[in-house]
């Protein structure tokens, strides 16, 4: 049994070694003549060696029932293929086109034939699809197919590199500079209102001068220019929070205002005896026990980032405590109005008892004189 297992486990291994085989060609050279990063439009060169090894086949070099087939996703490209064979080159035909193939009847040779292919591919690096944007290209994909134009797989080879957008993107700046010009009406018309912006103009300072440097960009800086408008967007989008923010902490400190009033009516009521016990003061009490319950919640929602509904309770804590202020200092008005009807009261008992004293003595002194 065991003696079994071992010959099947070198039967495996020796299927392993076959499989590893298979592949009939490999690329043993694929370079491009610029680097990794290149611009839309700019002109690329890639050089290529594939080696043909004898095929699981019998006796061939490639599978003449199979086809190599070359892509890329360089505009205009030019596509100049040699195919050497024991040393004597044979140049085939330029192909203008972004796929050429070769069929297996070209490539198939006997087994131990030393066989190449040179591949010169030229052309422009393709747009981005998405302005002021980059990605990911594969310019040159190799891949064998078989009779039924299927990939064989473990056959594809690739070479990749990263598309950026053209120096005319850079001009097209003018979108962000666009939204910092909507960003700088925001913040002036919240200082108008007595909103602090003093954090929204930082960041209005720090985008502007990021959309300065990105236009002013040299043409081989086109990522540098790049990383520079997404930064100035992140700039103006934190200064847009940061006047929400703000906006909503003066909504905020606004609803206090007519908080404080009421509290002072409130003592003044709880001060006097004859204003302690006022029927209306429970109501006015209670308004403004509301009013704090909102301002309260206006607070946990700046703490939360929701500055909208933040600013939606400010304005109900500011509308309760202004009734409740209203109605306070309504029934103050009239009670201080009472309170000041006595005194004249008594004065004016006091001027007119003074004028009819007055009145009686200097009119006794005029009988007094008559009958004399």
């Amino acid at each position: 049994m065991r003696d079994f297992l071992r010959a099947g486990f070198v039967v495996v291994c020796l299927v392993l070694v076959l499989v590893q085989g298979v592949a009939a060609w490999n690329v043993t050279q694929l370079t491009m003549d610029s680097s990794k990063l290149v611009t839309r439009g700019t002109p690329v060169n890639v050089t290529g060696t594939i080696d043909f090894a004898p095929a699981s086949g019998p006796d061939t070099t490639f599978d003449p029932s199979h086809e190599l087939v070359l892509s890329t996703t360089l505009s205009d490209a030019r596509w100049d293929l040699t195919l050497v064979v024991g040393g004597a080159e044979n140049v085939q035909p330029a192909v203008h086109n972004n796929t050429t193939t070769l069929s297996g009847f070209i490539l198939s040779y006997p087994k131990g034939t030393d066989e190449s292919l040179k591949i010169r591919l030229t052309g422009k690096a393709p747009g981005t699809g998405v302005p002021c944007t980059s990605a990911g290209r594969t310019i040159l994909l190799i891949q064998e197919y078989d009779a039924r134009h299927s990939p064989v797989p473990g056959t594809s080879r690739a070479l990749d590199t990263i598309i950026l957008y053209d120096g005319s993107c850079i001009n097209q700046s003018n979108e962000k500079r666009a939204r910092l010009s909507d960003f700088r009406f925001y913040i002036d018309e919240k200082s108008a209102l007595g909103i602090n912006t003093t954090l929204a103009e930082v960041k209005y300072a720090e985008a502007d001068a990021l959309i300065k440097s990105a236009t002013g960009r040299s043409s081989t800086q086109y990522m540098l220019a790049h990383q520079d408008l997404d930064a100035a967007q992140k700039a103006i989008d934190e200064g847009e929070v940061a006047l929400d923010k703000a906006w909503a902490e003066k909504a905020v400190a606004d609803a206090q205002v007519p908080i404080n009033n009421t509290d002072a009516i409130i003592g003044w009521f709880k001060a006097n005896s004859s204003t302690a016990d006022d029927p209306q003061l429970p109501a006015i009490v209670a308004k403004r026990e509301v009013a704090m319950s909102y301002l309260v919640t206006a607070n946990d929602e700046i703490a939360n980032g929701n500055y909208d509904l933040a600013r939606l309770k400010a304005q109900e804590a500011y509308n309760k405590a202004n009734e409740s202020y209203t109605n306070g200092n309504s029934r103050n008005d009239r009670t201080e109005g009472s309170d000041h009807v006595f005194p004249l009261y008594i004065t004016g008992c006091i001027i007119v008892t003074i004028l009819l004293v007055i009145g009686i003595v200097w009119w006794r002194k005029q009988k007094g004189a008559k009958l004399e």
